[in-house]
């Protein structure tokens, strides 16, 4: 395994980055509550599978109507937080 050490200017570069990534995915509405699979797909850059094992075990939250998933926003943003590797001064 290969481990990168980034600055905390690079990270503070790569947080932004990531706020505007996630504004324009969801149309620019950050109050937007909950995102299509298509959304959660692209925020996450992750396959359908992927997005299908963290709703059954429950590492995200989703509601169901008929045979459509929507994802919480902030359940989906909470998740990549807590999977961030920090940076090591």
């Amino acid at each position: 395994m290969e481990i990168d050490i980034i600055t905390k200017k690079e990270f503070n570069s790569f947080k932004i980055e990531l706020f505007d990534r996630i504004e324009k995915l969801i149309g620019g509405n950050v109050n937007k509550a909950y995102l299509s699979k298509e959304e959660a797909l692209s925020l996450l850059n992750c396959s359908s599978r992927t997005l299908d094992e963290l709703r059954s075990d429950r590492k995200i939250s989703f509601y169901k109507i008929g045979r459509e998933f929507s994802y919480e926003t902030q359940s989906l943003i909470h998740l990549i937080e807590r999977n961030m590797i920090r940076v090591v001064e």
